[in-house]
Formats: structure tokens, sequence, C-alpha cells
């Protein structure tokens, strides 16, 4: 059976630290109530950062934001696909965050229940 990966986002910032569990493997970071991962700042853009797991592997896209996106200070450019790893500091628009992003493998007991059920050939 292939191993099924989710992901960790860790946010950090001056003031706190904390970590959020995505359990899909494309999701979105913006200022929308519909994100996935939604930020306040106004220099955030409604639908600023698509990330993807592919695997282990995970690759961000900066959606054509207003004020772009820096992975290790460097600006992304919008549009193209670039991998990260779990030491890149990921940093959104002008807002004060550091964002971490790991993929782990899927829990066990996190798998639906049809998938637990199945058996091994």
């Amino acid at each position: 059976m292939a191993t099924i990966w989710t992901c960790l986002v860790r946010i950090k910032t001056a003031e706190e630290d904390r970590t959020h569990l995505i359990e899909k493997t494309s999701f979105n970071i913006g200022r929308t109530e519909d994100a996935d991962l939604p930020l306040t700042e106004a220099s955030v853009s409604r639908s600023h950062l698509n990330v993807e797991l592919r695997g282990p592997n995970i690759f961000v896209t900066d959606m054509k934001s207003g004020n772009g996106t820096m992975i290790n200070g460097q600006k992304v450019e919008p549009g193209v696909s670039i991998a990260v790893t779990p030491n890149d500091i990921i940093r959104i628009g002008l807002a004060p965050h550091e964002f971490q992003i790991v993929s782990i493998p899927k829990p066990f007991e996190m798998l639906d229940a049809e998938m637990k059920h199945k058996s091994i050939a």
C-alpha cells in the first residue's frame, strides 16, 4: 500500500509559534475565509499561495499575488511551482509570519474507515 502524506505548517511570529495540520494534497493560503489557511494581513492576497503535496515532496506556487512570496529571502516568480524543504523559510506578502512546511506520513488512525478495512495484497 502506498504511503498517504499529509502536511504540517508551522507559522512563527515574534509573539507566537503555532502548527497546523492540513489533511489535503493541495491547499490555499490567503486572505479569504474560504482559504484553507486564512490570514488577515492586508498585504496578503485573497488567493496568495498554493501548496501541493506530490508524495513526500512539497511544491508552492505564488498565485500572482500583489506583494509576492519569498523563500529564504529570494522572491518567487508568480505562477511557477517551486519545491521546498522543511528548512525553507517562506514569507507571504509583507506579513510578519515565517512559514515552514513539512510533509509527514498520515497516521493510520487518520485514514478513512474504508481504507482501514481494505486488505493488503
